[in-house]
């Protein structure tokens, strides 16, 4: 999938790619941006995120939020478009 001219995600090996090289993620980010990328150019919302990312753990939004920060700060681009108040989205080319 690509995501940007710069960036793609291989769905084989549940990679991120930038620019052809692997994005160091942590196990919890690479689930995040696995969920994202299936899902490419839809809305995830904090329900699915916790279902699928925390196993359907009591956690809240807060929580969510600040790990989809985490998230961003390891990225080179701005390719996480959040939702306010609903999620988040991939956003591909």
């Amino acid at each position: 999938l690509n995501i940007s001219p710069m960036y793609a995600y291989n769905f084989d090996t549940k990679r991120l790619l930038f620019d052809g090289q692997e994005q160091l993620l942590t196990p919890k980010q690479a689930q995040i941006i696995d969920l994202l990328a299936m899902n490419a150019n839809k809305i995830i919302d904090f329900e699915w995120l916790r279902y699928e990312v925390w196993n359907s753990s009591d956690i809240d939004n807060a929580t969510i939020r600040a790990e989809m920060h985490r998230v961003r700060a390891v990225l080179k681009e701005d390719i996480i478009q959040s939702i306010k108040g609903v999620g988040y989205r991939l956003k591909t080319i």
